[in-house]
Parts: structure tokens; C-alpha cells; sequence
């Protein structure tokens, strides 16, 4: 079993009719500033190539939670019958003498995503997926 975990933060900046976007995964004060500052110099540079002027769009803060409809949850199937499932798919793959190598593996992926903005937005998903290999 293997976990991973991050963290990080992605900003948008409108500014001079454009919009730039810099993600970091540096969320020191410091970090953030740099990605700002980044993403300000996108902004300002599309600005004046953009069909768009960005900074007329009315933007209003939005606000929800989604969670992805989850029928049984991973924690609670044992061990064992998840290798009970690994291993029946696996006897299905062999099925001709020409294969000599074959395998079968579960995925398991939760992702939180919380986005926020400075107006007041703020959005929370947690996707869980199990994908087969």
C-alpha cells in the first residue's frame, strides 16, 4: 500500500483585462508571493492579447461542497477480500497458454480540493475513484 499526500496552491490574478494563473507549492508567505507576482505578470501580459477583457466579466463568489457517491467504502472491505478480487481477475486474465505474464492491481485515489477567493468563494470536493489495473 502506498500513500501519497500534497499540498498546494494555485492563484488567479485579473488584472490590466487579463488573467494569469501560477501555481506553487511553497505556501510560506513568501511562496505565495512569488506566485502572485507571477501570476499578476501573466495577467498584465495577456491583457494585451486577450479577446476577453476579464477584468469587465461580473465574477461573483460561489460557494458548494461535492462528494463523489461512494456505494462502499474502501476502509471497509477487508484485506482478504480485496485479494480474493485481485486474485479471481487475475485467473480470468489467463485466458489462452500464450499468455505467460499477467497481473491485476487496485488503485485506490482520494482527493480533497478546497478552493477559496479573497471575495468570499469557497468550494470543497473529495473525489474518491478506485481504478483497476
Amino acid at each position: 500500500m502506498q500513500t501519497e499526500e500534497d499540498q498546494g496552491a494555485m492563484i488567479t490574478v485579473i488584472d490590466g483585462g487579463g488573467m494569469g494563473y501560477a501555481a506553487t507549492s511553497d505556501l510560506t508567505p513568501a511562496g505565495l508571493r512569488r506566485a502572485a507576482e507571477e501570476a499578476t505578470g501573466w495577467a498584465r501580459r495577456s491583457g494585451r492579447r486577450s479577446v476577453v477583457d476579464f477584468g469587465r466579466l461580473p465574477l461573483e463568489p460561489q460557494n458548494g461542497e461535492f462528494a463523489t457517491p461512494v456505494a462502499k467504502p474502501w476502509g471497509s472491505i477487508g484485506l482478504k477480500e480485496k485479494l480474493e478480487i485481485l486474485q479471481r481477475e487475475c485467473e480470468r486474465l489467463k485466458s489462452d497458454d500464450r499468455i505467460v505474464d499477467w497481473s491485476a492491481a487496485l488503485i485506490m485515489s482520494e482527493r480533497d480540493s478546497l478552493q477559496i477567493t479573497m471575495d468570499g468563494g469557497r468550494i470543497f470536493q473529495r473525489r474518491n475513484v478506485l481504478i483497476p489495473q
